[in-house]
């Protein structure tokens, strides 16, 4: 009987614990079918005759590891690894010039925590970046170079700087849980 193929998975960049969708390929077999990533056994969540739906393993972490069903070769994914925890993000961490990630710790709603920002190296390594804005939710760089946060709770938005120094730059914007800038 011929292999029945590659699938096409959506999303290709997944995390452990999330969920990735196998369209095609499938045999209709009336038995859940053996999904393994990277060589580690998958939990099936949904199953039909021309997709299934699966569970990325926890294990499973690296560039283009190999995706079988029933042992036959369905394509690759790429799975992301933690490069820090304790933190509360929101939204939209970006990454800075020199590789490190920026990342917010927003809090509970009105709660300032005692660290806003952190950047995170490409090693994991999490450092305090900037302090004192309340729920710090979406980040962007902006075309001055400066980093601009928003504070869902507060309505505004700040310009921090290469030394973590923050300007209020815009207020009474509601809930601003997106930043973004015109390339132009």
């Amino acid at each position: 009987m011929p292999s029945p193929g590659p699938c096409t998975l959506t999303p290709r960049i997944a995390l452990p614990g999330g969920r990735v969708r196998c369209d095609g390929g499938i045999a209709a077999t009336g038995v859940a079918p053996a999904v393994r990533v990277g060589g580690h056994p998958a939990l099936v969540a949904a199953s039909g005759p021309a997709h299934l739906t699966f569970v990325v393993p926890a294990e499973a972490t690296g560039a283009n590891l190999p995706v079988t069903v029933d042992d036959e070769p369905r394509g690759t994914l790429s799975v992301g690894e933690a490069w820090a925890t304790g933190l509360h993000q929101v939204d939209s961490p970006v990454f800075a010039s020199d590789g490190s990630l920026i990342a917010t710790s927003s809090g509970s709603r009105g709660e300032v925590p005692s660290i806003s920002l952190f950047r995170i190296s490409p090693a994991g390594v999490r450092e305090a970046f900037a302090a004192g804005i309340r729920n710090a939710t979406s980040l962007a760089w902006g075309p001055d170079g400066g980093l601009y946060v928003s504070s869902r709770f507060e309505g505004v938005v700040f310009r921090v700087d290469q030394a973590g120094h923050q300007k209020l730059v815009a207020t009474d914007l509601g809930v601003p849980t997106g930043l973004a800038f015109d390339a132009q």
